[in-house]
């Protein structure tokens, strides 16, 4: 919580100094943010992404900048969706049997070569940049007949709800040249969901109120996500991401999670978006209404970026 307090109060001091003439915003600018969202390993990336694991994964995500000011501090702001398709027992080549459905408006502080670093002439310069959204999420099934139903049962300890609800998030995120061809992106993030701000002055019992009313399993959800790219060659890029994400439910009887996947690909990158061929293993909670099951899985997709 002092963590999310202090980024608040970076992102209103960093604010003074962005754009304020009308000349200096861009709208619709179809870039949203200087570190993408899309180049992380989360399954949460408002990308397309078809994959098996060995279940049928499918997520239909966009990202749309609304507005970027530029200047000394860099400002975007963004909306970001995503309908994230996932089958429990079934391995059909599409699924049809549990639902998620994620979105968020969020905006970000960017700025160039943040710690003087950068030679004069340099090609490329490391980009240092601050984010925070407001952002929600629901789990469902999306079979009606009660014998089409999943099987699911809950067991003690369980996080309720599919780890969903409403939330406000901050992210800390750098991208560094490490060479001309090798570039690393780091991001540190937290969700603070509804239910934990009434925690802070210490009223438990309130706070499980507001959980179940809005139905929020987590009450914060803490993130570290990293990202290799290599330019190889003119339109062909292997990356290597991780990211591992802890889940601290709402609900003291619940218990706390985790969750990590690995990502290993070859970005062929166009003039009109990214296609990222891809294996991923996975590790520990699900997402969504399986965030319950615990498992390793190996899976093997594709995903794809429209810039």
């Amino acid at each position: 919580m002092r963590a999310l307090a202090a980024a608040l109060a970076l992102l209103a001091a960093v604010a003074a100094a962005t754009p304020a003439s009308a000349a200096d915003w861009r709208w619709l600018p179809g870039v949203t943010r200087r570190v993408p969202l899309e180049d992380t390993a989360s399954r949460d990336a408002p990308a397309l992404e078809l994959a098996y694991a060995p279940r049928a994964q499918l997520s239909l995500g966009q990202t749309l900048g609304i507005a970027e000011g530029r200047g000394p501090v860099g400002v975007h702001v963004w909306l970001s969706g995503l309908v994230a398709l996932e089958d429990a027992d079934e391995s059909g080549v599409f699924p049809d049997q549990l639902a998620r459905v994620v979105g968020a408006l969020g905006v970000a502080l960017s700025v160039d070569d943040p710690f003087g670093a950068a030679p004069v002439g340099a090609r490329r310069a490391a980009t240092l940049e601050l984010g925070l959204e407001l952002g929600v999420e629901r789990a469902r099934e999306l079979v009606a007949a009660e014998s089409d139903r999943v099987s699911l049962t809950p067991r003690p300890g369980d996080i309720p709800f599919g780890g969903g609800g409403l939330w406000l998030g901050f992210d800390v995120a750098l991208r560094a040249p490490l060479s001309d061809a090798w570039t690393l992106s780091l991001r540190l993030s937290e969700r603070v969901f509804t239910n934990a701000w009434p925690r802070l002055f210490g009223a438990r019992a309130e706070a499980i109120e507001v959980a179940t009313a809005l139905d929020e399993g987590l009450a914060h959800a803490p993130s570290l996500a990293a990202s290799l790219r290599w330019a190889a060659a003119d339109g062909v890029e292997p990356v290597a991401r991780a990211v591992v994400e802890g889940l601290f439910p709402a609900d003291d009887s619940a218990d706390a999670s985790v969750r990590a996947r690995l990502v290993l690909g070859v970005a062929l990158p166009g003039d009109h978006g990214e296609l990222l061929p891809f294996v991923a293993g996975e590790a520990g909670s699900g997402w969504g209404l399986l965030v319950n099951r615990h498992e390793l899985r190996l899976a093997v997709g594709v995903r794809y970026v429209p810039r």
